[in-house]
């Protein structure tokens, strides 16, 4: 909580106090306790911190104001009602306004390791060639909306970008995709969060080209899914074009106003395709060899039959593959766009030869896919995306990392058929969510395991220092020992590196 809002706790209990000894203090300070409390609450309306964490507070401080006009203008009897109603709702609300913020607290991002300021914008782009192939409207073209992350001059009067944008719709949409019943908007108040990053700053200046990483974000999540993350690496001189992919998304707010809200399938699709496919046994036989046995031969045959007897399955599977990876070569024309662009911020800053392409779970795959047809991209890594058979024939010729949090079977095909370096790390007592910021936003989620048992923290550590360094070695041609073997001061992480000497073509 930040210090209004425990003053208007402070205050609270103070008027609690007043008016259970309210007969052993001068009646003056009574009466000015609870003013003082309501005005503090009036504040809190008043410069728009409102949020829901605090309504219970809010009900105890308006009772106990009716007591105090009551104790004056009331009847005797209505006196005893308010007083007992307050003595019994007003701890009631402090306490259940203690237990909401602790549940959904308001937070502060950690400031981020590296010694540049952070800088954000975003934009739009089209692909007018493209059609939308998740709605039904056939006019309806692929749009996108990318936030960008950079080193920037520092400007203390520069806005702070907000958390999440307009967070009362993300909060709504997150929770009907949870389907559990709770109420939409639980984190309607992550808009009131300010991150490290100064909206519109100016880019850091000097003649020094910086590396590109282009993000694509999990299936149902956001942009700013990694925030954390994103800040980090600006602040050690990456720009970072991170992609919100429509449909895929939580939530993509466009510039005419429309929004492109979450959907599993394409229109017309049904609630399950994928379904019809998975329940086949024979089908379920490949996919257990694949994922989970620990025959290599099984898993290359079933690597050869799996689109045989299930071609509509693989279809999906690189339908999605494909529409993101297209998304994100789509941004690559715009970053070159970009970077020859008179007057635009990046002109001739953007070091179009050390791009990176990243992702987490849907978009981690994706990036697998782009990484393995896009010349462009010199380097990749999958953060614990689903690896699709299709992705296991072509051989890896740029360096790439999968980050997991389980075990992947095919991660070692690839690992053997690679041309160029290749690293996997799997993270311990973590969750697949564990691989975003959405630990932070709720100590409920992590308190029953959501986000495993590591503590967010220390995942954030250990997520942020493989990335950068991976990167670091691969984009800046840092000497990063660290990636040569496992390493010591993180036991947690089960690590393998393979093609070390190998160049990327």
């Amino acid at each position: 909580m930040f210090i209004l809002e425990i003053t208007i706790i402070l205050f609270s209990v103070l008027a609690l106090g007043a008016l259970i000894w309210r007969n052993s203090m001068p009646t003056n300070l009574v009466y000015g306790l609870i003013l003082a409390a309501n005005l503090v609450v009036v504040l809190h309306w008043g410069l728009g911190a409102a949020r829901w964490q605090f309504m219970p507070v809010y009900v105890a401080v308006v009772l106990a104001a009716l007591w105090a006009l009551g104790s004056k203008f009331a009847p005797d009897f209505m006196q005893t009602i308010l007083r007992r109603t307050a003595y019994i709702l007003a701890p009631l609300g402090i306490g259940l306004t203690l237990l909401a913020n602790w549940a959904f607290p308001m937070f502060e991002l950690p400031a981020p390791s590296g010694p540049n300021a952070i800088g954000y914008r975003e934009f739009y782009v089209a692909d007018k060639d493209r059609a939308e192939d998740m709605t039904a409207d056939p006019n309806d073209v692929r749009e996108l909306m990318v936030k960008v992350w950079y080193p920037a001059v520092p400007d203390p009067v520069a806005p702070r970008k907000t958390y999440w944008q307009q967070a009362d719709v993300m909060s709504a949409e997150m929770i009907k995709g949870l389907n559990l019943p709770l109420p939409p908007f639980l984190l309607a108040h992550l808009d009131q969060i300010k991150t490290n990053a100064m909206s519109g700053a100016k880019l850091k200046p000097g003649d020094e080209k910086l590396p590109v990483l282009i993000f694509s974000h999990g299936s149902g999540l956001m942009a700013e899914q990694s925030t954390i993350m994103m800040e980090e690496l600006a602040s050690h001189g990456y720009v970072i074009f991170s992609i919100n992919h429509p449909y895929t998304s939580l939530a993509t707010f466009l510039p005419d106003g429309r929004i492109a809200t979450f959907k599993e399938y394409a229109d017309g699709m049904g609630e399950d395709p994928m379904g019809q496919y998975e329940s086949i046994p024979e089908v379920a036989k490949l996919n257990h060899y694949l994922y989970e046995g620990d025959d290599r031969k099984k898993q290359l045959d079933a690597i050869e039959q799996i689109p045989q007897i299930a071609p509509g399955m693989v279809a999906l599977e690189q339908e999605e593959v494909d529409r993101l990876a297209a998304d994100q070569m789509l941004v690559l024309d715009k970053v070159e766009a970009l970077n020859k662009q008179a007057g635009d911020l990046f002109k001739n800053r953007l070091d179009l030869q050390n791009i990176g392409v990243f992702g987490f779970s849907s978009g981690g795959y994706a990036s697998l896919q782009t990484c393995l047809v896009d010349e462009r991209c010199a380097a990749g890594i999958n953060i614990d995306g689903m690896i699709f058979a299709s992705l296991v024939a072509p051989a890896l010729e740029k360096p790439f990392m999968f980050i997991t949090h389980i075990e992947n079977k095919l991660t070692d095909i690839l690992h053997d058929k690679s041309k160029a370096p290749v690293y996997s790390a799997r993270l311990q007592d973590t969750a697949h969510a564990s691989f975003t910021d959405l630990a932070i936003a709720s100590n409920i989620f992590q308190a029953v395991g959501y986000f495993g048992e590591m503590p967010h923290a220390r995942k954030t550590e250990i997520e942020n220092l493989y990335v950068k360094s991976f990167f670091d070695k691969h984009l800046k041609g840092a000497k990063v020992p660290m990636l040569d073997a496992p390493a010591k001061e993180f036991p947690e992480v089960e690590y393998r590196a393979d093609n070390l000497s190998a160049s990327a073509s």
